[in-house]
């Protein structure tokens, strides 16, 4: 493993590729693949940056453990320091040192903001998270862990319109670019299933008595499939309606923003048979039983994709002989297989985005808590 900062291309092999900016960028000597990883380790980030870094620290002991693997890996660690500045700077430095593979930034600001750079250079991306991210710009030589947020727009609307076959939807979201992209991706998957979009309402989520009357303005339009864009107080106003009589037959679809244990504490006997969440699950399997040993705490999703995120790299390079560009992008559209932390999976591409489905979003239901009185959040294990 290369100390932190160093240059590991220096003494690259063969002609040199140019950027786009037409400088010269050094290549990594044959059957080496050089990876630059940005995450924060400074400011308000850095607890999520060093839970993302011991995923890819029990990775790469894994790898360079593998006698089999014909290419070594080289890693860096660059410090984003919390800020979209610092992932972007962190960025630059990466692709100055003549690293085959970036994997980083986490935060969905600095993922927003260096999508674009990211496009218009010759190395491969590979984000841990996307999380609330909404790229203007992907290229094929860029890969995402999991799906960006949106599609937990998918998601749900595979649900309603699958197992429970509801036709008639509605969406209440958030004001901005945030809710519009989940509403969107709802709306043209519920479509596409052979449904229809009856009722949709832009609310602002310091209001929350607006959502629970819009909700009931879906129910009186006969919505059967609600989908609810916003936090835990919007949430906890519409679930607390979900037995009045417009809503009395109507299911909702909640997302990550809103679970909480005080949404759960406004639904009825009734309701919690017609209530549902997307998120995505907590890393399982033998990845969780190394870290949990290792760290004495289960992993969150971030050292998760942080794992998967290593793995991905490796996988790519193994495929393209090396670390030549074009190689690995024409071998990363195409990996199967990866037997990761969320399970095994393959690359995806919708919409020309490029991710790892293993790692993509789950529905939940409310649940009695297996191990103490009150009510959890548990996969419904129908996507």
């Amino acid at each position: 493993m290369g100390p932190k900062g160093e240059s590991l291309g220096d003494d690259g092999e063969g002609p040199p590729t140019e950027s786009l900016e037409g400088e010269p960028l050094k290549v990594a000597p044959e059957g080496i693949v050089s990876v630059c990883v940005i995450a924060p380790q400074v400011g308000e980030s850095k607890l999520d940056g060093a839970e993302l870094l011991r995923g890819v620290s029990i990775a790469r002991a894994e790898i360079e453990g593998q006698a089999w693997r014909k290419q070594k890996l080289t890693w860096v660690d660059k410090d984003s320091k919390s800020t979209e500045a610092g992932a972007i700077a962190a960025y630059h430095e990466c692709f100055g040192e003549g690293h085959s593979i970036i994997i980083g930034p986490m935060d969905p600001a600095a993922v927003s903001a260096l999508i674009p750079i990211a496009a218009a250079h010759k190395v491969v991306l590979i984000v841990p998270e996307v999380g609330g991210a909404v790229p203007s710009t992907w290229d094929k030589h860029m890969a995402a862990i999991s799906p960006p947020a949106s599609h937990m727009g998918v998601a749900a609307a595979l649900d309603a319109t699958g197992p429970r076959q509801l036709r008639k939807g509605a969406v209440l979201a958030v004001e901005g670019i945030f809710g519009e992209s989940l509403t969107s991706t709802f709306k043209k998957t519920i479509e596409a299933r052979g449904g229809s979009l009856v009722f949709t309402r832009a609310l602002d989520p310091a209001k929350p008595e607006a959502w629970r009357s819009a909700a009931l303005e879906a129910g009186v339009a006969e919505a059967e499939a609600i989908f609810v864009v916003g936090p835990s107080k919007v949430a906890e106003q519409v679930v607390a309606v979900m037995d009045s009589a417009p809503l009395s037959a109507s299911h909702a679809w909640f997302i990550d923003w809103s679970m909480f244990p005080d949404v759960l504490d406004e639904s009825t006997a009734g309701s919690r048979r017609r209530i549902h969440w997307v998120n995505r699950e907590l890393p399982p399997g033998s990845f969780s039983e190394t870290y949990t040993t290792r760290y004495q705490a289960p992993p969150l999703f971030t050292a998760g994709a942080g794992y998967d995120a290593v793995l991905l790299a490796a996988t790519a390079a193994e495929a393209a002989g090396g670390g030549e560009h074009e190689a690995l992008v024409s071998s990363l559209s195409k990996l199967a297989g990866i037997d990761g932390a969320f399970g095994k999976g393959a690359v995806k591409n919708e919409g020309g985005v490029l991710f790892l489905d293993s790692a993509g979003f789950h529905i939940f239901e409310p649940q009695k808590d297996p191990d103490a009185q009150g009510m959890v959040f548990l996969p419904s294990g129908r996507n």
